[in-house]
């Protein structure tokens, strides 16, 4: 949800699959995304596009 109340989540589905097929095409197996971010966070909360890229056996790391 935002500020407003508007819940975001298929913007973050969606932009959570573009990645995935983006990792795909570039045969990514590693990447490092931004800690505490909604949709790459790590810990202390899994983010969107995190969770599905280790769902795919793409490995994360967090800065």
């Amino acid at each position: 949800m935002d500020r407003n109340g508007h819940d975001l989540s298929e913007s973050f589905i969606r932009g959570a699959t573009m990645v995935l097929s983006i990792a795909r095409q570039q045969e990514v197996r590693c990447c490092c995304l931004k800690a505490g971010s909604p949709s790459c966070g790590l810990a202390p909360r899994v983010g969107v596009t995190t969770a599905l890229l280790l769902a795919h056996d793409i490995q994360v790391f967090s800065f």
